[in-house]
């Protein structure tokens, strides 16, 4: 039986692209396309889900927020954090903020991968991650 991976992404065209990426290496995929989506999934799904694949910046609830739900909801899956828009700077001072660094400090996810990333990386954290 395959394992099946959550995508949550609010860019179409990424989302599509990874879905055949992971469809090509034998992963049963669903696919949301913003948090509260994804959060209507998981409970619709959770059984059949492995791994969830978030961005981190989505509209309507962002993956911030999505990955602290999933942690306090479902403590026992697996979420990797991915974002290419992945620093916040605080205008007026030299604070910068790391999203994906900050996920993983706080606990809500449990690996993160920046944007645009190789197809052997991605694998590569996805397969350490589910064994």
């Amino acid at each position: 039986m395959p394992q099946t991976i959550l995508i949550v992404d609010d860019d179409d065209v990424f989302r599509d692209g990874l879905y055949c990426l992971l469809d090509d290496e034998d992963f049963q995929v669903y696919q949301a396309n913003n948090g509260r989506a994804a959060m209507q999934m998981l409970k619709e799904k959770i059984a059949e889900i492995d791994l969830v694949i978030t961005d981190i910046l989505m509209p309507q609830m962002d993956g911030i927020e999505f990955s602290r739900w999933v942690r306090d909801t479902y403590p026992d899956m697996t979420v990797l954090a991915m974002s290419g828009g992945s620093r916040l700077t605080i205008q007026g001072t030299e604070k910068h903020y790391n999203y994906l660094s900050t996920c993983l400090k706080l606990g809500y996810v449990q690996d993160a991968i920046e944007k645009p990333f190789e197809v052997q990386e991605i694998i590569k954290k996805i397969q350490g991650l589910l064994n």
